[in-house]
């Protein structure tokens, strides 16, 4: 939600999704592609923060019961994203 990305935020975010897919279980997978669905340019103008949020915090329960590190009852876990406050949410290079 907020500004386009980046390119290099996007290249990033891409193979943190693609290496996802090589470890994760089809529980995490499944909710890792209704995430990346609702979060998609294709999606912006439909886009919801109630629904952003919902999906993001099932893809860490999914991810932590992965690890074998489940936080309680998933229809009650809620997780939240952080920006960095910087305005670009991009490291700088070195």
């Amino acid at each position: 939600m907020g500004d386009t990305a980046p390119p290099d935020a996007k290249v990033r975010f891409a193979t943190a999704v693609n290496n996802l897919h090589l470890i994760g279980s089809p529980s995490v997978i499944v909710a890792l592609h209704a995430f990346t669905d609702e979060i998609a340019e294709s999606n912006r103008a439909n886009m919801e923060r109630d629904r952003h949020d919902e999906l993001w915090s099932r893809l860490v329960w999914e991810i932590r019961n992965d690890l074998g590190d489940a936080p309680g009852d998933r229809a009650n876990f809620s997780a939240r994203l952080w920006a960095s406050g910087t305005g670009t949410n991009v490291l700088p290079r070195p």
